[in-house]
Order: C-alpha cells, then sequence, then structure tokens
C-alpha cells in the first residue's frame, strides 16, 4: 500500500538529528555530536513515534463514535415507525377532530344563532348529542305582553345507555340588556332513573313554565336571550329567541 503524505513525513524525520543547544539539524548518519556546539545530537524517532499513535488512537475513536451516532439514529427512526405516535399525539389529533363541528350542528348553529362552543357545552353537560334547539314567543290573547319559548331536542349517539343526574335541575332565565328574570326549571326531563337508549330522543322546554312576560313592543324592539343554567348557577350558553310568535295550539305542538 502506498505510504501516505504524513507516513513520508514521519519517516523523514525520523532520518534526521537535532541539537537540542543550537536546533541544527543533521542526517542520522551523521556524527553523535554537533560539529557548532559539540552537543550531543537527538533524534526525532520517540517523539514522532508517539505523536503518530496518538493522532492514530484519536482518529479511530472519532471513528467509532460516528458510527454510534448513525446507529442511534437509525435506531430511533425504525422505533418510532414501529410504535407509532405517543398517545399524547394521539389525543390532540383527536381533539382536533372532535372539534370539528358536522353537519347536524353546522344546520343547528345557523339556525339557532349560537357559537360551537356554547353547542359543544349544551352536549356535554347533557351527555347527549343536540339535535334541534326551536325558539319563539307565546303571544297571549291580549297581544301586549308575549312570553319566550325554547325547547331542545337531544339523541343518544353513543352505544351505552344514559342516566341523567345534575342535568334535571338545569335552569333558565331571560336576560333582556341587563334586566334578568329569576331562573326557573325546565319540562318534560326523563326520569333520573330511566335509561336513555342509544338512538331515543328526548327533549327539554319551559312551555309550562310562561310566567315571564314580555311586552310584545319590546319583543320587536329588544335582543332578548334565553341563558341556560347549571344546578350550581354556572351560565352553560346564552340562545337568542326568535322574534316568532306562537299560537296557543302552536305552543302544543312546540316542544
Amino acid at each position: 500500500m502506498e505510504a501516505t503524505e504524513e507516513e513520508k513525513k514521519n519517516d523523514e524525520l525520523q532520518e534526521q538529528k537535532i541539537c537540542p543547544n543550537c536546533k541544527t539539524v543533521y542526517y542520522k548518519k551523521a556524527s553523535r555530536y554537533c560539529s557548532r556546539c559539540g552537543s550531543k545530537l537527538t533524534t526525532y524517532e520517540k517523539k514522532v513515534t508517539l505523536e503518530s499513535k496518538k493522532k492514530r488512537k484519536i482518529s479511530k475513536a472519532a471513528l467509532v463514535w460516528l458510527y454510534l451516532s448513525i446507529l442511534v439514529v437509525i435506531f430511533l427512526l425504525i422505533m418510532t415507525n414501529i410504535v407509532g405516535p405517543t398517545d399524547h399525539q394521539t389525543n390532540e389529533s383527536d381533539t382536533t377532530i372532535e372539534q370539528q363541528p358536522d353537519s347536524i350542528q353546522l344546520s343547528i348553529m345557523e339556525d339557532a344563532n349560537i357559537s360551537f362552543e356554547d353547542l359543544k357545552k349544551l352536549e356535554k353537560e347533557f351527555e347527549l348529542k343536540v339535535v334541534e334547539i326551536r325558539t319563539g314567543f307565546a303571544r297571549f290573547e291580549d297581544f301586549w305582553y308575549s312570553s319566550p319559548l325554547l325547547a331542545i331536542v337531544f339523541t343518544n349517539d353513543k352505544n351505552e345507555d344514559v342516566i341523567w343526574g345534575d342535568q334535571g335541575y338545569t335552569k333558565w332565565r331571560v336576560i333582556i340588556d341587563n334586566e334578568i328574570s329569576p331562573s326557573l326549571p325546565f319540562h318534560n326531563k326523563p326520569n333520573f332513573k330511566d335509561p336513555i337508549s342509544f338512538g331515543q330522543q328526548v327533549s327539554i322546554d319551559n312551555t309550562i313554565f310562561l310566567s315571564v312576560k314580555i311586552e310584545s313592543n319590546m319583543v320587536k324592539n329588544q335582543d332578548i336571550f334565553i341563558e341556560l343554567l347549571t344546578e350550581d348557577g354556572e351560565k352553560l350558553c346564552s340562545i337568542p329567541v326568535k322574534k316568532e310568535f306562537k299560537s296557543s295550539k302552536e305552543i302544543s305542538r312546540f316542544r
């Protein structure tokens, strides 16, 4: 094998001697003493050999670390493909998918004029999927006063029964500007012990408790909301009431 430049240089240095006093360089075959100062000459042989061995050791160590680093990277890439995303990454992905409204939710949001966040709060509270929200006003015979109406229809889209608990104590109240009516219970809730099976529809409404009366002129000129509250009085959402007037016969079919 052809010698490298470094090896040739080392061989050349090993053929030389140097005066430790005046630094004069001689060939190895020269006399043992410096012709200028008489000092005993030394050779490069020992120094060159040690430095060469040291460089070789460093070079080998660097190569070993390089190979080990490459193997570690390859191993990590293989394990990533085999194991797949972590549970945390999967949950984030699932959450992102769940946060996108489906066609039914989009239709409800547009018709009821509520946000997706409020719709999700309702579904989380009742543990059911909202399929319809109806609002309007019950008009009394004298036409001077009207009462806001709200009905929410749910369905069980889970593969297991749902039994309502605290949801049975959900209440509603009316908001007009800064005026707030007393809170009242809903009607037509399923019994707390009755299971709601897959595909079954249930509803809540306020058609029986129409004690909140609003002047008809105010109904036409003001934005009126029905606010839903949990048992603890925490706000679930506010639903704007459509300016649609229902007769007594229509109220019975409003649920």
